[in-house]
């Protein structure tokens, strides 16, 4: 069934028409110059020190290239409570807004920080919310060199364990597929009414893949650089879905959205993930890629709607 049959057909898909953008380049972050030599390099030299090899890829794969920071400020930025809470020995940097009773958590994806989804702090303040997020560590401005997907879900579980549970949860891209990873590893403890998902990965195993195709790992170190992975992960890596977490979680609702032409996180994983949370509707975009969706007007007021109702 093509993705057009698909919104068709199921009243549980919503197509949400948008201005495409019509200059920028909204796909990946081109790689450096450099990776041709790193690529040379893990492809002769690794096969010859397998272990040493993995160590530095591992490191590669867990350091982000850059901090996201902000060129100028705004009246958002300006307005922003600063606080800061304590997650795995790190202080880490956090950000609130408004003084509602209940509270909707900002969850950033990698390379970038929480407020890059100061986007929708006006309009849920309006709604009567207060919003949080925070910078996760080695983004923003929270210490760190390197992290991994448990640093976010420990961080995302660390701040809920000082401000309560959320009403609502919005995050992008890899925040989407940390939040469930936390729901999922403290189930009891972790509930949310409202989750919305946008460009969430389908798991970790996609972008571990593209890192040892990216990095041109030979056989004998990938399965070294994934073994250590799963020493992290302290679990198998094909088991880290987010279907896998799916009727586990304690999340009553739950909004995808995902838009067709993404080239960072394919919109397949949006897919996968609408199938397996029965309790979810997908909205679909075609043409903001991945990183205009949470700037784009009529996703942010889509958000804010299922949020409110």
């Amino acid at each position: 069934m093509t993705t057009n049959t698909m919104v068709k057909s199921n009243p549980r898909i919503e197509h949400l028409e948008t201005e495409s953008p019509k200059n920028g380049n909204n796909g990946p972050i081109p790689y450096p110059k450099i990776l041709r030599l790193i690529r040379f390099g893990f492809g002769t030299l690794g096969r010859v020190f397998p272990g040493p090899a993995s160590n530095y890829a591992l490191k590669l794969f867990g350091t982000p290239r850059f901090r996201a920071r902000h060129k100028t400020s705004d009246p958002i930025l300006e307005s922003a409570r600063n606080f800061e809470f304590s997650s795995r020995g790190l202080n880490l940097k956090g950000y609130e807004w408004g003084n509602g009773d209940h509270f909707i958590l900002l969850v950033h994806g990698w390379e970038s920080r929480g407020t890059a989804l100061r986007t929708f702090v006006p309009d849920l303040v309006n709604a009567g919310f207060k919003v949080v997020t925070f910078d996760a560590p080695a983004h923003g401005d929270s210490p760190g060199n390197r992290t991994h997907i448990v640093d976010f879900a420990e961080a995302i579980s660390d701040l809920l364990k000082t401000k309560g549970n959320p009403y609502g949860i919005i995050t992008h891209s890899l925040g989407g597929a940390a939040t469930i990873f936390a729901f999922h590893r403290l189930a009891h403890e972790l509930e949310a009414k409202k989750v919305a998902l946008i460009a969430s990965p389908r798991n970790i195993q996609d972008p571990i893949n593209e890192a040892i195709e990216t990095l041109n790992l030979p056989g004998n170190v990938s399965q070294r650089f994934v073994n250590k992975i799963e020493d992290i992960l302290k679990l198998s890596v094909t088991e880290t879905t987010l279907a896998n977490a799916a009727g586990k979680v304690n999340i009553e609702n739950l909004l995808l959205i995902h838009d067709m032409n993404d080239k960072v996180v394919p919109f397949r994983a949006a897919e996968t993930n609408f199938a397996a949370f029965k309790n979810s509707k997908l909205v679909t975009t075609q043409g903001l890629g991945h990183y205009l969706l949470i700037k784009d007007p009529k996703v942010i007021h889509k958000v804010t709607e299922f949020i409110s109702s």
